[in-house]
């Protein structure tokens, strides 16, 4: 499916969609200009910002929003959900189960995202192996 044609066609949108989609790391918008730069020097902070907000707009990539710091993007739309480490601040993709109890609704569900916040096995692991150290 086609989600931009009503849109003009860009090269440098097509690159910013090709990247967040490639990228497992739920870039910034800081994070793919300074990628984008390396292929279009003349690109500019607010045309990346632009085209995420048309690409998220139509659901072309997911816009996740964070409380404590820059929105990040992932190409994968699938139906999933979202870790986020309170020590690193990596965010990961997490499978989406259903639960038995899911709440029955005679509602139009159109998206739904759950994220949850902790801290990740590396950031565990690594407190670990530096308490041991003591």
């Amino acid at each position: 499916m086609d989600t931009n044609k009503t849109f003009r066609h860009s090269r440098q949108r097509e690159r910013i969609l090709d990247y967040v989609k490639e990228a497992k790391n739920h870039p910034t918008a800081d994070m793919i200009y300074e990628k984008m730069r390396k292929e279009f020097p003349s690109i500019s902070l607010g045309t990346v910002y632009r085209n995420l907000q048309m690409l998220s707009s139509n659901g072309t990539i997911h816009k996740i929003t964070t409380d404590s710091g820059a929105d990040r993007f992932d190409g994968d739309i699938r139906t999933h959900s979202h870790f986020r480490c309170d020590e690193c601040g990596k965010i990961y993709d997490m499978e989406y189960v259903v639960s038995p109890d899911f709440p029955r609704t005679e509602h139009h569900i159109t998206s739904q995202m759950i994220n949850y916040r902790g801290i990740c096995i590396d950031c565990l692991n690594e407190t670990e192996i530096n308490s041991n150290c003591y």
